[in-house]
């Protein structure tokens, strides 16, 4: 019997300054656009906490191994500005 297919799922916490959501919104969103058209991308989806303003959830499902995703997936071109117009609003938390 083959090996499964590796699959690795991702829960990203953004905690984003209430008076910047906006441009991190606008930062992010060409990046979920392309996220979500990889082969590989299973499932991308963004949750905001209605009740905990600034709370952002990304979660991601990818039919590759976490060794793929830092590698390959974190290097698209796409990815380039982001951080740097993205960084200043908010902190994050990673659970693999």
């Amino acid at each position: 019997m083959a090996p499964p297919h590796p699959q690795l799922t991702l829960f990203v916490d953004f905690y984003v300054q209430e008076h910047l959501i906006a441009d991190w919104k606008e930062a992010h969103r060409p990046v979920w656009d392309h996220c979500a058209k990889e082969p590989e991308c299973l499932l991308f989806d963004v949750f905001e906490d209605p009740t905990d303003i600034g709370l952002f959830r990304l979660v991601e499902v990818w039919n590759a191994t976490q060794q793929w995703f830092e590698s390959e997936q974190l290097s698209k071109p796409y990815y380039a500005t982001l951080w740097e117009k993205s960084r200043p609003t908010w902190r994050r938390e990673v659970e693999i």
